[in-house]
């Protein structure tokens, strides 16, 4: 028998494979062996690089002395099935050399009658970017037409044309031309970006940048500027100027932060099961299979999407990443380890993926840190483009313990700042739910270390060199100036190493918290992010 099942909007139509059914009636069928019914296919891995290996292995659901089997492929699923020669045993072995390549077996009985079939299994190959073609599409931003008065809703939209399968994008604002680009921290990571105008973003740029599925810029859109029109003519010190956020000329000039490379030793890390002390991890990966939930760690240090029991991995928060200089209102003010919003390639990278429960229905997942043990006090949050600190906890918090929600599969990074320098352990587990039936599935507990600043003796072993970015102050103009509360310079506070990268110069109301982001190949370009306080 086989079933056909009906998309009832549509009319198309999936059929499935033939199965065979056996019943033993009366006495007769006493003392027979039971006979497979089914074929279960193990081996497969998550995915393949061009020219791998790929071996499996047909598992009856019933022990049986039956043991000859014939493999099948297909291209994909529209083809039809074709038998592999030369295999006739329970073992596979070919090459991948297809993408979405289709493979099931058969077992067959004494007779040649098939007497147990497996389900198709999936060959998917990722070479992560290696030999693919470029993708084309020319992103545009929409929505900033015409003027906004202070107080309207702003949304924008990024187009796509050619239009792609790819939705991952990140918003990015400057106050001009002439500014570093700075992450929208309260833009999400979809085509649109939504905010209320403030009074003084007259002037301000905005660009969208799509991304891939190896968070590579595909495409940049142009800049829009944003125009703040206020009729009543009032605008602060800024007379009845519209313009930029400075205002007119009288008011002070804003001295921005420019970076200089200097090399510094750092000790190495090659011990525990593994450290990580730089680059992109999935602290919190969340996956749902055959109705049970796993949460583990994934990061793309040592290879792409690698992914480890939290339990083995030792996550180093480095001394570069002391500031004290974080603005008064953000958790962890003044002074702690922070590492951004935005991604500085010298330190971890932590955030959450919850993409790995999509199709399972369990697509609404909370991720409990239960317990944080350590000398100092753990936030966890983000930021708005225009505004403060911006909660990601449930309940409206800080600082963890606490948990974070992602009500649809979802990538996710924060600001993470550490109080005091040492070891610090969280605990934490996930849950998943059912939207629909409200059912659920829970994880087992993991704990997750960190070694804030130096390295336990056992974790340090020779010193190596790193080229980190330090601060020093420029005009628009390029003009040499000093930035307030000390901020920039290489040499720091030589207990924490320094961070010459996070000053806070304040000009005209402005906050500055710098962060860097990898921008491509050998080169790195620093993002500062612009906390906006009232006008003056």
């Amino acid at each position: 028998m086989r079933a056909t099942a009906t998309d009832p909007d549509t009319g198309a139509t999936l059929t499935s494979n033939p199965g065979t059914y056996a019943f033993s009636v009366g006495d007769g069928a006493a003392g027979q062996p039971d006979l497979p019914s089914s074929l279960a296919i193990h081996g497969l891995a998550d995915h393949y690089h061009t020219g791998d290996t790929v071996s499996l292995t047909a598992v009856p659901d019933v022990a049986t002395d039956l043991d000859h089997y014939h493999w099948y492929t297909r291209d994909n699923a529209s083809d039809s099935w074709s038998v592999v020669p030369g295999l006739g045993g329970a073992e596979f072995t070919g090459i991948a050399d297809h993408d979405g390549r289709q493979i099931k077996a058969a077992l067959f009985g004494d007779d040649h009658a098939v007497v147990a079939e497996s389900e198709p299994v999936t060959v998917h190959i990722d070479d992560h970017g290696d030999g693919e073609e470029p993708i084309g599409t020319v992103l545009t931003v929409t929505g900033a037409e015409g003027h906004f008065h202070p107080g309207d809703t702003v949304e924008l939209t990024a187009v796509q044309e050619p239009a792609t399968d790819l939705d991952h994008y990140h918003w990015f604002t400057r106050p001009d031309a002439d500014a570093t680009w700075s992450l929208a921290g309260d833009a999400g990571t979809t085509d649109t970006y939504t905010f209320t105008a403030p009074a003084d973003i007259d002037g301000y740029q905005v660009q969208a940048r799509l991304y891939d599925d190896h968070h590579d810029t595909v495409a940049t859109s142009e800049p829009v500027t944003l125009h703040i029109q206020d009729h009543s003519g009032d605008h602060g010190t800024g007379g009845g100027t519209t313009g930029t956020v400075i205002g007119n000329t009288s008011e002070p000039r804003l001295c921005l932060p420019q970076e200089q490379e200097v090399e510094r030793e750092v000790p190495a890390t090659e011990d525990f099961s593994l450290v990580l002390d730089h680059g992109h991890i999935d602290l919190f990966n969340v996956t749902a299979d055959g109705g049970s939930l796993t949460l583990d760690l994934k990061e793309d240090v040592t290879g792409s999407h690698e992914r480890h029991a939290p339990g083995e991995v030792l996550l180093h928060v480095k001394p570069e990443a002391y500031t004290d200089a974080i603005p008064d209102g953000y958790p962890g003010a003044p002074a702690g380890y922070l590492l951004p919003l935005t991604q500085n390639p010298d330190l971890i990278w932590p955030g959450w993926d919850t993409n790995g429960v999509a199709g399972s229905g369990y697509t609404d997942v909370t991720i409990d840190i239960t317990a944080v043990d350590g000398p100092g006090d753990v936030y966890l949050y983000t930021t708005s483009t225009f505004g403060a600190a911006v909660p990601v906890l449930e309940g409206g918090g800080f600082e963890l313990p606490g948990s974070v929600r992602e009500q649809s599969p979802a990538h996710t990074h924060a600001q993470w700042t550490f109080s005091e320098p040492g070891q610090y352990t969280l605990t934490a587990r996930a849950t998943a739910t059912d939207p629909a039936g409200g059912g659920s599935i829970t994880s087992g507990e993991e704990t997750y270390t960190f070694a804030v600043d130096t390295l336990p003796e056992a974790a340090a072993s020779a010193t190596g060199t790193i080229t980190e970015t330090v601060v020093v102050g420029r005009t628009a103009d390029g003009e040499e100036c000093d930035l307030p509360g000390g901020a920039g310079g290489a040499g720091g506070d030589g207990a924490n190493g320094g961070l010459a990268s996070t000053g806070t110069p304040y000009v005209a109301g402005i906050a500055v918290l710098g962060t860097s982001l990898l921008a491509g190949g050998a080169a790195t370009t620093a993002l500062r992010r612009r906390f906006f306080g009232p006008a003056v």
